[in-house]
């Protein structure tokens, strides 16, 4: 893969849950958030009527670089998106909704697909 493609930076947020001291055994949510670089392109977008109005949904496609910070990304986290980042207060914020390893031994990219939410 040409990484000189990823020309975007995104902020990869992964979601975890981490027992709690609590007597119940309740499980709390937290993240942690990653700034890496991303090519992304928009495949897919449609309208739906949801209720009374007519909302618009779009996909895209993140192609990102496999590493330690990564390998692990899941259907539960997340992505933000800026077009020009970090100077534009302009975000979009994804949810994963599949994933696809490529490469030798699945180990030289990931592919993300995403959908914006509304």
């Amino acid at each position: 893969m040409n990484v000189g493609k990823l020309k975007y930076q995104i902020k990869y947020i992964k979601k975890t849950f981490a027992s709690s001291n609590a007597n119940y055994g309740e499980m709390l949510p937290s993240s942690t958030e990653y700034v890496i670089w991303a090519d992304m392109k928009w495949i897919a977008a449609k309208e739906k009527l949801i209720g009374d109005q007519l909302t618009s949904i779009k996909n895209c496609e993140f192609v990102i670089r496999y590493s330690s910070d990564t390998k692990g990304i899941n259907e539960r986290d997340m992505i933000e998106f800026w077009p020009e980042y970090p100077s534009s207060t302009d975000k979009s914020e994804f949810d994963i909704l599949s994933i696809q390893y490529v490469g030798k031994q699945n180990k030289s990219y990931i592919k993300v697909l995403a959908q914006e939410r509304s």
